[in-house]
C-alpha cells in the first residue's frame, strides 16, 4: 500500500499538479471535497500528509476540521496553498496548524 496524501482543492490544474507529484513520489492522493468530514477520514484512511488549497473562497470548514486533526494528532503534517498577497489566509491557516 502507497502513502497516501489527503487533498483539498477545488481547483483541477492544483489538483492534477499535486497528483503528478505524488505520482512520482510513489504516493496516492485522496481528494476531499468542500464540505466533507475530514477529521473521520483521517482516522479511517491514516494518510501521512494534509495539502489544502487556501485561495479558494470556501475555507473556514478546512480550518475547522484542520484545528481538530491537530488537537488529535499533533505532529500530523500539514501544508497550505496560499496565493500571493493573501496574509491573512496565510495567518489564520498558520493558526489552524497548516506550518507551511
Amino acid at each position: 500500500m502507497k502513502p497516501l496524501i489527503f487533498v483539498i482543492t477545488e481547483d483541477f490544474l492544483l489538483r492534477s499538479e499535486i497528483e503528478a507529484a505524488a505520482n512520482a513520489e510513489s504516493c496516492d492522493c485522496f481528494f476531499v471535497s468542500v464540505g466533507e468530514h475530514i477529521t473521520e477520514k483521517v482516522d479511517t484512511l491514516k494518510p501521512f500528509l494534509l495539502i489544502a488549497d487556501m485561495m479558494s473562497e470556501q475555507t473556514d470548514w478546512i480550518f475547522k476540521h484542520a484545528a481538530e486533526i491537530k488537537m488529535t494528532y499533533h505532529n500530523f503534517p500539514m501544508g497550505a496553498c496560499v496565493g500571493e498577497g493573501q496574509e491573512t489566509q496565510k495567518m489564520s491557516a498558520q493558526s489552524a496548524g497548516f506550518e507551511r
